[in-house]
C-alpha cells in the first residue's frame, strides 16, 4: 500500500502505525510534480470481508462478460491476491480465467519490480490461509539468502517468504504507476472494482483526497465498485467526501449513489445470502 509519512504522535514521540505488517519507506514525484513520501507495506488488512467482497462482486457483475479488478496501491502484490482468491473460491478458477483481469499498480517501482513480477511474497504463517481453496498449489517456501538481490530492507518481515506459481501469477498484470495518472486515464465501461486503500489520509492530505475522489466518481459509471480503508476512514471529513457519490453496500465497499436503486439496495442484501 502506498502511505505517506505514517506517523502517530503522542506528544514529541514518533510512532509508525501498521507495526504487526513490514514496511519500507520510500519516495516519489507525483504527475504534477510534487514531491511525495510514502510507506509500502506487506500483508492483508484486516477491514473488509474478503467473503462480502465476493458475493457482491459476483452479484454485481452477474451481466458481463469481463470484469476489471484495479488495486491502485497494491505495494507487494498481498491484496491483489487476496481479491482474487476470495472470487476465486466464491466462483471456481476456470470462471475466474474467463471473466476477471486483475491490473494492479503502485507507484515504487523496486517494489513491484522486485516483488510480484519476480512472484515473490512474504506471508505470515496466519496469512496463508488466503491460499487455500482456490483450485491449485500457489506458495513454495524459499530461501530468503537465494533472493538477497531480490528482497527490500525494512523494519521487519513476515515469518516466511514464498515463489508464487508461474500458474498462478498468469492471473495478474502488475505495473508502475500514479494512482493519480491511472484515475485520469481511467476508462470504466461499469465493470470495473478499483480499490485505494490507506493511502489517502496521509498521502494526499484533505484537499487532494476530496479531488482524487470527485475525480474517480466522476470516471467511475454503472455498477463499478470502489474499494477503501479503515485507516483512511479515520480522517474523518473523507466520509462526508465518499457520500457525495457512493453508497457504502458493506463495509469499506461502495457503488456509485446515481446507479439503479433497486441494485444497490439488493447489492446491499445479497451478501447476507
Amino acid at each position: 500500500m502506498i502511505i505517506s509519512p505514517i506517523t502517530n504522535y503522542t506528544g514529541s514521540a514518533y510512532k509508525p502505525s501498521f507495526q504487526s505488517l513490514g514496511y519500507t519507506y520510500s519516495s516519489y514525484i507525483d504527475k504534477t510534480g510534487r514531491y511525495r513520501e510514502t510507506q509500502n507495506t506487506t500483508g492483508k488488512r484486516g477491514d473488509i470481508s474478503l467473503k462480502y467482497f465476493a458475493k457482491i462482486v459476483k452479484w454485481r457483475f452477474r451481466d458481463f462478460d469481463t470484469v476489471n479488478i484495479m488495486p491502485m496501491n497494491v505495494s507487494d502484490g498481498t491484496e491483489a491476491y487476496a481479491f482474487a482468491n476470495a472470487i476465486i473460491r466464491n466462483e471456481g478458477l476456470e470462471n475466474f480465467k474467463n471473466k476477471y483481469r486483475v491490473t494492479a499498480s503502485d507507484i515504487t517501482s523496486r517494489v513491484i519490480c522486485n516483488y510480484p513480477r519476480n512472484g515473490l511474497l512474504h506471508l505470515y504463517d496466519s496469512e496463508k490461509s488466503l491460499f487455500d481453496g482456490i483450485g491449485m498449489d500457489v506458495l513454495q517456501e524459499v530461501n530468503p539468502e537465494d533472493y538477497k538481490s531480490k528482497i527490500i530492507s525494512q523494519a521487519r518481515y513476515p515469518d516466511k517468504l514464498y515463489k508464487l506459481s508461474d500458474e498462478y501469477m498468469e492471473l495478474f498484470s502488475f505495473r508502475v504507476e500514479d494512482l493519480q495518472k491511472r484515475i485520469n486515464d481511467l476508462q470504466d465501461d461499469g465493470n470495473s472494482v478499483i480499490s485505494i486503500r490507506n493511502c489517502l489520509r496521509q498521502s494526499f492530505g484533505s484537499t487532494d483526497t476530496y479531488f482524487l475522489i470527485n475525480k474517480l466518481a466522476e470516471k467511475m459509471t454503472g455498477a463499478s465498485l470502489f474499494i477503501t480503508g479503515n485507516y483512511d476512514r479515520e480522517f474523518n471529513f473523507m466520509d462526508n467526501c465518499l457520500k457525495e457519490h457512493f453508497v457504502e453496500l458493506s463495509h469499506n465497499i461502495w457503488g456509485l449513489k446515481n446507479y439503479k436503486n433497486f441494485e444497490n439496495y439488493f447489492t446491499k442484501v445479497i451478501k447476507h445470502l
